[in-house]
């Protein structure tokens, strides 16, 4: 990794002004599951360190372990919990994106493993992504996704289908959002905005219905929304794992899709979607198609409360059916990436015929991370068990939060938990199932 600096170019100096002060321990996740110092934000950029002056190989073992210094870095979750809480504002997150790079590049199985996952769910092709949620739809109807969960069949399954299948524990929508959605959706009322919504690849397909709850909630909220056709997978999870060029070929693409709309903003419900929309203005400022509609993307929470703040009533929403219990999980790359976190909480404080209650350690990662509980589902169980006794001691009957990713991981904790009475909602699902006064 003797290029490591280079990738990351301007920001290599964060790989000199960690004063190991170990701050961050307290707040990692995979230190407090994994317990080795090696195993958190200070003890990998010292790897990266050691890697980067070729005092260290990838396929060394770390001293007093039998760990490599590959494993330990791949253990890293991404969730950017170490930024929040370092004094030194230290961007983890630019260091990490370089590593990735130089693995995708160089790394052989670790661009395998990243292949073999799209193989068998390619975010990157909208097409396939809505005939494999197709084929899932009518397999989980017929009961054949439950022959193949929960009997003898399982045992016939790659260890990584079995974890797939594992997540997919909700009802899979018929129809992709796209399908379903007009290309203009009028406010009602009077127009307060024109609004695009990036419908996202998982979401568009999986979270339908999330989609069409976004835009009903918009709606309500005098916002026009165009949902313009031809969409494409925004590449965070390219970008994330390391895949550059084709994380720029799709974020060009769909900014493609947006541009000339005349539109006042681009809203997300997806908090990995979203913290890297708005990266595209300073990581893609070479791309054409990029840069005009740059500024404009938002998470919905933000918009929502944009929209709500000056409003007068102290309620919005009337929730019509018996008063329930409510806790909000913060995903990371809504409290992290994107400092979002008093939205989405004054949000559901708008809400009439709800309790609020707060949940211990809201801002932990659950363990989902992308792509991260498919490829270490072990450690990623381990950290998503911590969460769901959090949950638990709440006792409420409905988590809510804004990442989908983190939607499907905790509800198969709380179903694996014997719990699922518990539900999981996105923000805007709840809203949706709300009457606007």
């Amino acid at each position: 990794m003797e290029n490591l600096r280079d990738i990351i170019g301007a920001n290599h100096t964060e790989l000199d002004r960690c004063m190991s002060c170990a701050l961050c321990l307290e707040d990692c996740p995979t230190f407090k599951t994994i317990g080795r110092v090696t195993a958190t934000p200070k003890g990998r950029i010292r790897l990266l360190k050691s890697l980067s002056a070729e005092d260290l190989k990838l396929d060394d073992e770390l001293p007093f372990s039998k760990v490599t210094a590959r494993e330990e870095l791949l253990s890293c979750l991404g969730c950017l919990a170490c930024e929040s809480s370092c004094p030194a504002d230290i961007k983890y997150g630019e260091i990490l994106s370089g590593a990735n790079q130089i693995l995708f590049q160089e790394d052989a199985e670790y661009r395998s493993d990243f292949q073999r996952f799209l193989s068998d769910m390619p975010v990157h092709q909208i097409e396939k992504i809505q005939a494999l949620t197709r084929n899932l739809y009518w397999l989980q109807r017929t009961g054949l996704l439950w022959l193949a969960q929960k009997t003898f069949l399982n045992s016939f399954l790659s260890k990584r289908t079995r974890t797939m299948l594992r997540l997919l524990c909700k009802k899979i929508p018929a129809k992709a959002s796209s399908q379903l959605l007009p290309e203009t959706t009028p406010p009602k009322g009077e127009r307060s905005m024109r609004v695009g919504i990036m419908l996202g690849c998982m979401t568009d397909s999986m979270f339908a219905g999330t989609n069409m709850a976004t835009v009903k909630v918009l709606q309500e909220l005098g916002v026009e929304v165009i949902t313009p056709q031809g969409q494409a997978c925004c590449g965070a999870i390219h970008q994330h794992i390391g895949d550059v060029e084709e994380a720029k070929l799709l974020a060009s693409k769909n900014c493609h899709v947006f541009s000339g709309l005349d539109l006042d903003a681009i809203v997300t419900n997806s908090a990995g979607c979203g913290s890297w929309t708005k990266e595209y203005r300073h990581k893609l400022s070479d791309l054409p198609d990029v840069q005009p509609i740059a500024d404009l993307f938002t998470d919905v929470h933000e918009l929502i409360d944009s929209l709500i703040k000056n409003a007068r009533k102290e309620k919005i929403w009337q929730w019509t059916k018996p008063s329930i219990r409510v806790t909000y999980h913060d995903a990371c790359h809504l409290i992290h990436a994107q400092e979002i976190t008093r939205q989405p909480r004054g949000i559901l404080a708008r809400i009439e015929g709800i309790d609020v209650v707060e949940l211990e350690a809201s801002d932990e990662c659950c363990g989902s991370a992308g792509i991260y509980n498919v490829l270490y589902p072990k450690t990623s169980k381990s950290i998503l068990d911590r969460k769901i006794r959090n949950i638990l001691k709440t006792k409420a009957q409905y988590v809510v939060m804004g990442n989908p990713g983190c939607l499907l991981q905790i509800q198969a904790g709380l179903i694996e938990a014997g719990r699922p009475d518990v539900k999981c909602l996105h923000s805007v699902d709840l809203l949706s199932m709300c009457e606007k006064l």
